[in-house]
């Protein structure tokens, strides 16, 4: 062992986890003069280039713990009203105090504070109050944001992030906060507000002013705090009407004086999912249709494109975010015409020859008299523009009266190991029959060969249908049938294609609609999603090996009944399998091989989702949400966990070395690192634990592991978690003057790291030189450590 050697802080890099950001609410500071309603919750688009030129890289820059207060300033113009004197600019200052107290005031003398401590427990009329008993706070800070964490003795932990916002004309005049964290249990979070002036409240937001409004308006509130409807109050102050409009059970508890937001869920507070426009068509296959994981979603160098059919312009079109679907531009038109009927079964798909052009491919059909027409349209992606070629016909066909005006077309389409060819196969009707071809393009999808001719199998329905990358610029195309249980498909080796054959064990209901989807991992493993029930039941998945044989079939999830299942690989091999239950937009991850429990990872409060799909090769998704035209199209993000440089865990001035790092089976969220911490000038050496709850992004100290002796030395840190999502965390102690009696120690936590109150020997020994132990759990949490 190295017992004194080591750096002085302890750093995590690309740790392969997905990190899982649960953001509960956001909400916007209005700095600008009233009326209130002009600063709204930033969910909606932003009209504006000027916003998305300003908007921030999805990049995260590492947080620095700050020992002392923040201040930042933003200073903006503003127009004069009219019969009353206005300064030609406003100055906002915003300054975080050490004791998890914000003061927020102008430059025309309006301010507040408020509190991210729990009120029940502190107060925020005191800049000089300290962190109540049972409770922790931190200040952490970067060049663009300001992190207030929270830890309360109750188990309930977050981080208020603050960030500054851009108007339409590129000026940062209001701030947004965004709250992430986790909790054991139903809570509330309360942010207590205080101010020498007066409170006016709105039905969604409240406002600090001079003056106060009539007294009839004022019954049972505090008495500087009134309620307003009046557009002409001016002052400072928030307004969260769009956070309500989401679902989100955010209100102004006039008797204590603060903001109440319930955290409803058990489990990780969730992001809330950002509209990305309102639409009068469906973007994808409803829960009750045929689906085959269409994408509509796709990220190139930072820049995440939206794709949706634009009725209204009878176009297929596209929105495009810089800071990972926070912020949107406007809607570009794609020039594709009016779509055929089934207008929501087109699909996209992305390409990158020599790793260094970025292109994407539309495939969909467009109605021509009594024919309709199958095209692809190549795009070349250059930061948040696309240049498009020509549309290249495909192929042409009879419409059929079964399909309306069209022929009931459905593509699938992907690259192969290459990543520029492209397979594009397209299922259709006509002349009472169905049909399906496989097509290839070698030029990122402007021109196009036969590489499967048309086959028509003489099935009575629709049969949805995918390509998978298989290993050596193979590919395997499978599909399932209304009047089967089982998988069929068809493989090939770079040549041609095999003949149809069928799996044995998928166990889907027959007859009935089926819903599947597809994607892989880096060994070109294909894994294909589908439903016991067809459009319902439980979560299985059917795999391929890289070759094209077939491998198993095994169950994601049995415990829900999901409906659009929809796959999606990000770095590390993370598969993300979202899908529709109850109501909600479930996530259900596979990590090293492992199915976990499925989560809420946007928020628990939606109105009707419907027609969900994932984004490709990114942790996100994309559906609608609302009862009736115009439906809102939502996009939920969670974002992966890659820092160059490095994520900061201690700061302590101690050496530390030996560094060893685990992450909860059952939450990927929840990280544990631990570390030797050698004091040189008090001869202390403790085994330090450390644990995150948001993927690694912001870190607190939990305990040094007891010991047995106080006096001893600790070293040689290890943790594991089972798959029940106990931690254990083992140590040495090392005698220290009195014998030779070496015990190895053991921490227990039951929590995902939060609490270790199971300290115990594991056993004692008394031969000299006891070195680094190494532990593994079992499912049933029973464990083995090796020394």
């Amino acid at each position: 062992m190295k017992k004194f050697r080591g750096d002085s802080s302890i750093r995590c890099s690309r740790v392969t986890v997905t990190r899982f950001l649960a953001i509960f609410v956001a909400i916007m500071i209005s700095l600008s003069t009233f009326p209130l309603s002009a600063s709204l919750f930033n969910i909606h688009w932003q009209n504006s280039d000027a916003q998305a030129a300003g908007s921030s890289s999805p990049t995260i820059e590492p947080l620095q713990v700050s020992s002392d207060t923040i201040t930042r300033t933003v200073t903006y113009p503003v127009l004069q009203a009219q019969g009353e004197s206005q300064p030609s600019t406003i100055t906002q200052t915003m300054t975080w105090y050490t004791n998890g107290t914000l003061g927020v005031a102008d430059s025309r003398g309006y301010s507040y504070r408020i509190s991210s401590i729990p009120t029940s427990t502190t107060t925020t009329t005191n800049t000089n109050a300290t962190v109540p008993q049972g409770s922790s706070f931190s200040l952490l800070q970067n060049s663009t944001m300001v992190d207030q964490k929270v830890v309360t003795s109750t188990g309930l932990q977050y981080d208020v992030y603050w960030k500054a916002v851009q108007n339409e004309n590129g000026y940062a005049d209001r701030y947004k906060f965004t709250i992430v964290g986790t909790s054991p249990s139903p809570s509330k979070i309360s942010l207590h507000v205080s101010t020498d002036q007066y409170i006016i409240l709105q039905e969604d937001g409240f406002l600090t002013s001079f003056s106060t409004v009539p007294t009839s308006d004022k019954s049972e509130l505090l008495p500087f705090i009134s309620k307003f409807s009046n557009s002409t109050v001016i002052g400072l102050g928030i307004d969260w009407s769009d956070a309500v409009t989401s679902g989100y059970k955010m209100a102004f508890n006039s008797t204590s004086s603060s903001i109440e937001v319930p955290v409803e869920n058990s489990s990780s507070f969730s992001i809330d999912p950002t509209t990305v426009a309102s639409i009068t068509s469906s973007v994808s296959p409803s829960s009750s249709d045929y689906y085959q994981g269409q994408r509509r979603l796709a990220q190139f160098d930072g820049v995440l494109f939206a794709f949706f059919y634009d009725a209204a312009n009878q176009n297929l079109a596209y929105r495009t975010s810089t800071d990972d679907g926070a912020t949107w531009s406007s809607t570009t038109d794609v020039s594709t015409g009016q779509m055929a009927t089934d207008t929501n079964t087109w699909t996209i798909v992305y390409s990158t020859p020599d790793d260094i052009i970025n292109r994407i491919t539309l495939f969909y059909g467009v109605p021509s008299g009594s024919t309709t027409n199958v095209y692809a349209k190549r795009g070349t992606v250059s930061g948040s523009s696309i240049t498009w070629n020509n549309a290249t016909l495909l192929f042409s066909a009879t419409n059929d009266v079964q399909c309306g005006a069209g022929i009931c077309l459905s593509p699938a389409a992907n690259t192969d190991t290459t990543n520029a060819n492209i397979f594009a196969e397209f299922r259709w009707f006509t002349g009472s029959a169905w049909n399906y071809k496989i097509l290839k393009s070698t030029d990122g999808g402007l021109t196009w060969s036969t590489s499967l001719n048309t086959v028509s199998p003489g099935y009575g329905t629709r049969f949805p249908s995918i390509l998978g990358k298989l290993e050596s610029g193979k590919m395997l195309f499978a599909f399932a049938r209304y009047d089967a249980s089982e998988f069929y498909y068809r493989t090939y080796d770079g040549t041609s294609w095999s003949a149809v054959s069928v799996t044995s064990g998928a166990g889907m209901a027959n007859p009935s609609i089926k819903q599947i989807s597809s994607d892989g991992d880096s060994l070109q493993t294909v894994y294909v999603a589908y439903l016991t029930g067809g459009n319902s039941g439980s979560l299985k998945i059917a795999k391929w090996y890289g070759n094209g044989t077939f491998q198993s079939f095994e169950t994601a999830d049995s415990t829900l009944s999901h409906a659009l299942p929809s796959l999606t690989t990000t770095e590390y091999d993370v598969i993300h399998a979202y899908s529709l239950s109850g109501g909600k937009v479930y996530d259900t991850r596979n990590v090293d091989g492992s199915w976990l429990a499925p989560l809420n990872p946007f928020g628990t409060s939606f109105t009707s989702p419907d027609q969900l799909t994932s984004a490709i090769s990114k942790a996100a998704a994309l559906w609608e949400e609302g009862t009736s035209s115009p439906w809102d199209l939502r996009i939920g993000v969670n974002p992966e966990w890659d820092s160059s440089t490095g994520y900061q865990v201690s700061t302590d001035t101690n050496n530390q070395n030996e560094p060893t790092i685990a992450v909860r089976t059952t939450n990927a969220s929840q990280i544990v690192v631990g570390a030797n911490n050698i004091n040189r000038s008090t001869d202390v050496l403790n085994c330090t634990i450390y644990q995150s709850q948001n993927g690694g992004t912001t870190w607190s100290m939990r305990t040094h592991l007891s010991k047995q002796n106080a006096t001893d030395y600790m070293s040689d840190p290890v943790v594991t978690s089972s798959e029940n999502g106990n931690f254990y965390f083992t140590c040495v102690e090392i005698p220290k003057g009195h014998g030779n009696n070496y015990y190895i120690r053991l921490g227990t936590s039951t929590d995902g790291g939060l609490t270790w109150t199971n300290v115990t020997t594991a056993f004692s020994t008394s031969t000299s030189g006891a070195d680094k132990p190494w532990i593994a759990a079992d499912a049933g949490g029973q464990f083995a450590i090796c020394k």
